[in-house]
């Protein structure tokens, strides 16, 4: 297993988008009250992306259907991995910013300018899959995924 990203929980300002579309992960470092070790930031999404499969084949009767929303399911949360990859590493990027005396405003503002296209370009994606998931679905399967059980109200 793959050593956790931390920015998979900084990624979080994506998580409205995803969720509506089945995808994002409420929660996502939440960790209980339980006297297990937390679940590192990957096993949630693992866990919330499971829930929201199961829901939705409990709630879709038709297996074509089901079949490409379990797809979209899959391709938001690859989505969010990439996100929060890039992220990370532009996160490691101003820390080496940060390090450097002899960083400029303009070294700063370039990065700045990386990281509001990245987070944009994410941000895009995210709401493809959540508008092509919508349109999948019926009204009823789509108030099951937006339910309170899943943690993606109030989106």
């Amino acid at each position: 297993m793959r050593t956790p990203r931390p920015a998979l929980r900084r990624a979080s300002a994506f998580m409205p988008a995803f969720a509506v579309a089945g995808l994002l992960l409420a929660g996502l470092g939440a960790t209980g009250c339980s006297k297990k070790p937390p679940l590192t930031a990957e096993q949630q999404v693992d866990a919330n992306i499971e829930e929201v499969k199961k829901v939705l084949r409990e709630t879709v009767p038709d297996q074509p259907r089901l079949d490409q929303m379990l797809n979209l399911a899959d391709r938001g949360s690859e989505q969010l991995r990439r996100s929060a990859t890039q992220l990370e590493d532009l996160l490691m990027e101003q820390q080496r910013l940060n390090l450097d005396y002899k960083a400029t405003p303009e070294a700063f503002q370039a990065l700045g300018e990386r990281l509001q296209a990245q987070r944009k370009d994410s941000f895009t994606k995210a709401m493809a899959i959540r508008f092509a998931m919508a349109k999948m679905a019926t009204d009823d399967e789509w108030k099951k995924l937006t339910s309170e059980k899943l943690g993606l109200m109030g989106l």
